[in-house]
């Protein structure tokens, strides 16, 4: 088949399609450089965007830990506050039992 195609054919059609092969082979080579391109300079993209993503993670774990050292603070501060709360009313109620007393 192919063969009666060529014997039929005028040089001014191989011309044709060669010229039709070979643009379309450009074309494809072309494309496939632009798809590697693309994927080189997505790959970088999210390279970039994963090292800001880790270095912004790093600066939460560290404001973390901090905010975990006030709520500890406060938690102390807190019991020392109910401690001393207890404390104030032991010491009123004594002191109006020495005022009844007098």
């Amino acid at each position: 088949m192919i063969e009666s195609l060529s014997k039929n054919m005028t040089p001014d059609q191989v011309a044709v399609l060669l010229a039709a092969g070979y643009y379309l082979l450009k074309e494809l080579i072309q494309f496939a450089k632009d798809w590697f391109r693309k994927t080189s300079d997505k790959t970088e993209e999210n390279t970039t965007a994963v090292i800001a993503l880790t270095t912004e993670l790093k600066h939460f774990n560290n404001r973390i830990v901090v905010i975990e050292e006030k709520i500890k603070r406060a938690d102390e501060t807190e019991k020392i506050v109910y401690k001393l709360e207890k404390d104030v009313g032991f010491a009123h109620e004594k002191i109006r039992e020495i005022k009844d007393r007098l």
